[in-house]
């Protein structure tokens, strides 16, 4: 069994933001140490991003190494430079996620090329699935987020009425066929006729799971059981657990080599202050590089995370849409 891992290569080809780039340097990480040689692809704008941690796990004696495709920013109407959805002005967020199609050539050049086994690539990157099948390559689809994620969204687009049907204002309604009772507001949900493009990569994400292999989740079975296996039996789908991913990295160096200088600020200041907490008293809170959110959601959030009682450690971007001190409740931060 192990000399047939040895002779396996698997790429992966993680969505070009540090929330999706991160756990799935991981994964290649993980691969890697069960003797798989994990080849990672990005474009250029993003490699001094990656290949510090290739190069960390290479002195580790694993087999990890890097292949860069362009990115056509001209193309997508995009600013020069602007490789990472984090670095694209808010207006043209949707050119980005649309840029991304257009590496499907040379993906595809790449797997000609090379030839691997099996490519793990982001759910953002549907069309990754009819490149790989094409060549006769296995595709799995990487989610870094949960199964309960999945399911929900699964609910929402596939079983739920229509965005139009949903009650307005602050009457809620239940998501349908889940393990839980799970209530959201209309307002609360994607609005496909507001957001068509949004609505047609989702489209595009769900019809690219039915051709794949199955997924890999960021998440473990203890954590949501029900979920998972909803997510198999109800939506019907392959999955697999393999998380935490960041489990992986062996001590603080490995991890703060992933994801660039960003990755590791604060860092000693945190763990020092966990410390000194309860064990398992601590909330973390995060939304990921993707999110962006008003004043006044920010203030929401804030006010539920005070609300619990719980330390916690919230992970916020700069700020809103405006200073940190119009939406930072006075003496929320340590």
């Amino acid at each position: 069994m192990a000399s047939e891992a040895q002779s396996l290569e698997v790429f992966f080809f993680p969505f070009m933001a540090p929330g999706h780039m991160i756990p799935t340097l991981d994964l290649a990480r993980l691969f890697a140490s069960r003797g798989v040689t994990a080849t990672v692809v990005t474009t250029p704008g993003n490699a001094s991003l990656v290949q510090p941690a290739i190069d960390r796990a290479n002195q580790s004696g694993y087999r990890m190494r890097l292949l860069l495709i362009p990115f056509p920013s001209a193309k997508a109407g995009l600013p020069e430079g602007c490789e990472t959805a984090t670095s694209v002005p808010p207006e043209l967020r949707m050119n980005f996620f649309k840029s991304t199609a257009l590496l499907r050539d040379p993906f595809a050049q790449l797997l000609r090329d090379h030839s691997p086994d099996c490519v793990v690539s982001d759910a953002f990157f549907p069309w990754t699935a009819d490149v790989a099948r094409d060549l006769g390559i296995s595709r799995l689809v990487f989610l870094g987020t949960s199964f309960f994620s999945a399911c929900v969204l699964y609910s929402l687009y596939w079983q739920a009425p229509p965005t139009e049907r949903l009650p307005e204002g602050e009457e809620s309604f239940v998501v349908p066929g889940l393990p839980h009772r799970i209530e959201l507001l209309r307002t609360q949900t994607p609005d496909s006729r507001a957001m068509p493009d949004f609505q047609d990569m989702v489209n595009k994400i769900s019809e690219s799971e039915l051709k794949s292999l199955g997924m890999v989740v960021n998440s473990f079975y203890e954590l949501e059981p029900d979920y998972a296996q909803h997510y198999r039996s109800v939506v019907g789908r392959k999955a697999w657990h393999v998380g935490p991913v960041s489990l992986c990295n062996r001590d603080g160096v490995d991890a703060a080599n992933r994801g660039g200088s960003a990755s590791a600020d604060g860092g000693e200041y945190c763990l020092s202050w966990l410390g000194a907490q309860r064990p398992r008293s601590v909330l973390y809170v995060c939304f990921g590089s993707l999110a962006r959110f008003r004043n006044a959601q920010m203030r929401e959030i804030a006010a539920a995370i005070e609300a619990s009682g719980h330390p916690f450690i919230w992970i916020a971007r700069n700020a809103g849409d405006g200073e940190d001190s119009e939406w930072l409740p006075e003496g929320f931060e340590e």
